[in-house]
C-alpha cells in the first residue's frame, strides 16, 4: 500500500476521539470532493507514507515522527503499549531544513532521524539546458 500525504493538509486536531491508534500517526484528510478520509500506520502495514511537504508539520508531530523513525514503535494514545509498524516513510521539502532546524521552526530529532538518508536533488530549473536535454533523451 503507499498513502501520499501532503504535510500542509494533515490534521492533527481531531485525532484524539480515536482511542485504538495514537494521536499523531491517525490522521484525518479532508480531500477535494468533501469527503474525509482516516487511516493510521496499522493500516498501511508493509507499505509506504509519503508526507510531502514535512516542514508544515507541527514541531509536537515532528517530535512523534522522529521517535517512530529512530524506534520503529509509537504509543497508543494515552497508552504505553508500544505499537509496532514495518512502514517505509519518505519525506520531501523544497525548504532547507537545516536552516529551519537552527532558526526552531523545524524539530531537531526529526532533522537528525532524517539525515541518515538524505538525498538532495537539484531544482531542474537550475540545470543547464545539456543536462536537461540528457535526461530527456536518456
Amino acid at each position: 500500500m503507499y498513502v501520499f500525504l501532503n504535510g500542509l493538509i494533515i490534521d492533527t486536531s481531531n485525532s484524539y476521539s480515536y482511542p485504538d491508534t495514537t494521536a499523531y500517526f491517525y490522521y484525518t484528510l479532508n480531500s477535494v470532493n468533501g469527503t474525509t478520509q482516516y487511516f493510521g500506520l496499522k493500516t498501511i502495514y508493509n507499505g509506504t507514507l509519503f508526507i510531502q511537504n514535512i516542514h508544515y508539520l507541527d514541531l509536537e508531530t515532528q517530535n512523534y515522527l522522529a521517535e517512530f523513525i529512530k524506534y520503529g514503535f509509537y504509543h497508543i494514545f494515552r497508552s504505553e503499549k508500544k505499537q509496532f509498524s514495518e512502514v517505509r516513510i519518505i519525506c520531501s521539502t523544497n525548504q532547507n531544513l537545516q536552516t529551519l532546524t537552527q532558526e526552531g521552526r523545524f524539530s531537531a530529532n526529526l532533522y537528525q532521524a532524517l539525515q541518515n538518508t538524505t538525498l538532495v536533488m537539484p531544482s531542474l530549473i537550475t540545470l543547464p539546458k545539456h543536462e536537461i536535454d540528457k535526461l530527456i533523451t536518456d
